[in-house]
């Protein structure tokens, strides 16, 4: 392969594909080799220094008979609940057409005039539909439709316009 490129070595070749102005100077130092084993015992140490916070995945589920190929495509996928913007644009625009379906079959169903599916976090669409109904009660003075109700804890603590306050149409 050299001879047919024209190069005298894999280094020599390098050189004339790389552009001079990213090549290293000098190879990068990334320490002694280790074994398998010693690599894993440094990135266990490393782990073990992590501080556990509050997690906000699975917060509000119910249990509910779940089809094994959702289950096993959407849950136990970790591109549906990890990333809010998926690195590959298949997978994103995949995501958003089924947040618009789930959203047109629940409005079609419900006879609501919009909903919230665009929104990946479930405090803001919280936050979301509290401030939608506030601002609906002061400028269409509406009558009383909800009085109070209880949320997961998910929604607990969603800003200003929290489900711990009962929110009141008039």
């Amino acid at each position: 392969m050299l001879n047919a490129v024209g190069a005298q070595s894999l280094n020599a070749l390098t050189g004339q594909i790389v552009p001079k102005d990213i090549q290293l100077a000098t190879p990068p130092q990334v320490g002694a080799p280790a074994t398998e084993y010693a690599a894993l015992a440094e990135l266990k140490a490393i782990a073990s220094r992590n501080k556990r916070f509050t997690s906000y995945i699975g917060m509000g589920y119910t249990a509910v008979q779940l089809p094994p190929v959702i289950l096993r495509n959407m849950l136990e996928n970790p591109g549906w609940y990890t990333a809010y913007t998926p690195y590959q644009p298949e997978v994103s625009q995949g995501r958003l057409e089924a947040l618009l379906n789930f959203q047109q079959v629940t409005l079609d169903l419900t006879g609501l005039g919009y909903g919230l599916c665009f929104s990946s976090g479930r405090g803001h669409r919280c936050r979301r539909s509290n401030g939608d109904g506030e601002t609906r009660q002061q400028t269409e003075k509406c009558q009383p439709l909800l009085r109070g109700f209880r949320c997961a804890s998910a929604n607990a603590g969603c800003g200003p316009y929290s489900c711990r306050k009962p929110l009141v149409l008039k």
